[in-house]
């Protein structure tokens, strides 16, 4: 493996374990900890909805403009920051602006790992970028399926909302620092080389 595609591999399994908790313990934390109706619970996840959908529309222009690295690094950076916030919240409107900043920033966790695979490995057929982002995706899944129920087993009850998004944005944090490792395109030229039909294939 590359040195880009083992941290990327690195940071999408370790974050993947808190990815999902903000949108899992919210509704309970609306309703349980700050006693307001479940209809914020809706309109915060409708929140999250729309800032993916305003980050569909603009995430183009943005990652032009300061490139796919480190669009990925401080929006994942703004994650943090949001899952450090969403306990400290305490009224309908700030659940809302955090869920809905969330979703825009998150945006970028699906997209933007496949652009900076094509750029480093950009002499390779599309079929390795492709199984590449495939490997990717599924390190995913250990931490989509246990990490907000392992971010519970820290909390000191089962309202403990506090402990579950100190634990969150810890992982975060921790695998976002492996980002700061990956090396722009134009330095990546001494990755291990593999010969296949003639041609070098970066692997």
């Amino acid at each position: 493996l590359s040195r880009t595609s083992l941290l990327l591999i690195l940071w999408s399994l370790i974050t993947s374990f808190a990815f999902l908790n903000l949108q899992v313990y919210v509704p309970g934390y609306v309703s349980n900890d700050l006693g307001l109706p479940s209809t914020v619970s809706g309109t915060a996840m409708t929140g999250f909805g729309l800032g993916l959908l305003l980050a569909n529309l603009t995430l183009g222009p943005l990652t032009d403009l300061m490139g796919a690295n480190p669009m990925l690094f401080w929006s994942m950076m703004g994650l943090v920051l949001m899952v450090f916030l969403w306990p400290h919240c305490t009224s309908a409107l700030s659940i809302e602006s955090v869920t809905g900043i969330y979703g825009f920033l998150s945006s970028t966790n699906g997209t933007l790992p496949l652009i900076i695979v094509a750029d480093a490995f950009n002499d390779v057929p599309p079929n390795f970028i492709l199984m590449l982002n495939g490997v990717l995706n599924l390190t995913k899944c250990p931490g989509f399926l246990l990490g907000p129920t392992i971010s519970a087993l820290f909390g000191s009850g089962p309202n403990d909302y506090a402990s579950i998004a100190t634990v969150s944005w810890i992982l975060l944090a921790v695998g976002n620092a492996f980002l700061v490792g990956i090396p722009s395109p134009d330095f990546d030229d001494d990755e291990e080389l593999e010969e296949e039909d003639g041609e070098k294939i970066v692997l």
